[in-house]
């Protein structure tokens, strides 16, 4: 049976990140700097390691934690846990009980590994429950860039590459964003969410300390009209070799330019394909509820995939039920 173990945060700067890569199902959400970034806004991050016979790591998860009154607690983890999933049942759960110390915990988790029925029956064997409440739909597109360039964008759809063509044909201009400036991301982001009515996607902080901490690992391109004005952009977080599909947006301008979401896609694309990342994650799909981005990213001719998602567990049924509802109305970036 392997053993879970808490890494203290000395250990887990060092060693945390080198574990997680070395996992296929490895997410950003997972990071080291994830778990620090999300320490900045209130939370406190746990990195639970679980150990073979032979003292190899097998599994491993990171959470984030936020205690409440009367010793009820709230761990809420991301992306994981990753690796083997036979382990993810009581003796994750027991540790995680000893190390935040709560007499009542609320856990849930969201996993991007790619579900399967076997999967599902292990979780529930192990007492994981399906959320009610859902923070995401659990679908998304995942697009191999392990192959020649052109063979990529031969996979394109036919609208897809007759939009691509159309902006190269423009005056705008798409480069690579290597020092960004946060009120320019920030005023194109406000822009759009209040063109679509969208909630907020990042807070200034939040932002900026996610480019701060990544910032080795962020590919970022921007879009500049025939003005020299900031008219939209897009980049992704790399974490091994795959790549997250995390920052978008478009101006109203921006929108009149037609293809600038395709080449900033492109763009995009190619600098993973060049840098050696092997798969780009587009990070989430709702062909309900957003048709518009459902359509543009299957235009890419990425695979659709359905993730083991969302799983919760708690010390009792009264708080497993509350603290589910309470969880999807404050939902972030968490």
């Amino acid at each position: 049976m392997p053993v879970w173990e808490l890494l203290s945060d000395r250990i887990a700067s060092e060693l945390w990140d080198k574990y997680l890569t070395s996992f296929p199902d490895a997410t950003y959400f997972q990071s080291y700097d994830w778990g620090e970034h999300r320490r900045c806004f209130g939370w406190i991050p746990f990195r639970w390691v679980a150990y073979g016979h032979g003292g190899e790591v097998v599994s491993l998860v990171q959470a984030i934690y936020r205690p409440y009154r009367f010793g009820v607690g709230i761990l809420w983890s991301s992306g994981g846990p990753v690796g083997d999933i036979s382990t993810w049942g009581d003796s994750l759960r027991k540790v995680a009980l000893e190390s935040t110390g709560a007499k009542h915990l609320y856990y849930r988790f969201f996993s991007n590994r790619k579900a399967t029925q076997v999967d599902r029956e292990v979780l529930e064997s192990q007492g994981w429950q399906r959320c009610t409440h859902r923070l995401r739909s659990g679908l998304s597109m995942s697009l191999r860039l392990d192959r020649d360039s052109e063979e990529i964008r031969l996979q394109f759809s036919r609208d897809w590459r007759s939009n691509l063509r159309q902006f190269e044909k423009s005056n705008a201009c798409i480069r690579r964003w290597t020092d960004p400036d946060i009120d320019e991301i920030l005023m194109l982001y406000n822009a759009m969410e209040s063109h679509k009515g969208l909630e907020q996607q990042f807070s200034r902080g939040e932002l900026q300390d996610i480019l701060d901490r990544f910032r080795d690992r962020v590919i970022l391109y921007r879009c500049d009209n025939q003005y020299d004005q900031l008219v939209a952009f897009r980049g992704c977080i790399v974490v091994g070799r795959v790549a997250w599909d995390v920052f978008a947006a478009t101006s109203v301008a921006g929108r009149k330019l037609r293809g600038v979401s395709n080449a900033l896609m492109w763009a995009v694309l190619q600098h993973c394909h060049q840098a050696g990342v092997k798969e780009y994650d587009l990070m989430g799909i709702d062909p309900v509820g957003g048709p518009g981005v459902y359509h543009f990213k299957k235009g890419t001719g990425a695979e659709f995939i359905e993730y083991l998602g969302e799983w919760e567990w708690a010390t009792n049924r009264a708080l497993r039920w509350g603290a589910s509802i309470a969880v999807y109305r404050k939902r972030s970036h968490a």
